[in-house]
């Protein structure tokens, strides 16, 4: 996990690979995707352009954080 000021949403935040954003939303790996393609999560390309998640992104807006799948599953 690196820690970084996302450029999307102006938060410091952990900036998670695809698998350790999958085990955290205890989802798979072709949902996150999916959200990626959808332009749900805001995306960094970290060394050799691999794509690291705003941990942000992935619990919604501020208000819905207290249940993280109630929060994704709204986007």
């Amino acid at each position: 996990m690196w820690m970084i000021n996302c450029p999307t949403c102006n938060t410091l935040s952990e900036m998670l690979t695809i698998k350790e954003a999958y085990v955290f939303m205890e989802n798979s790996r072709r949902t996150i995707y999916r959200w990626m393609d959808d332009g749900k999560l805001h995306i960094h390309r970290g060394v050799g352009g691999r794509p690291l998640i705003c941990k942000t992104s992935l619990l919604g807006p501020p208000n819905n954080r207290s249940n993280t799948r109630q929060a994704i599953s709204a986007l």
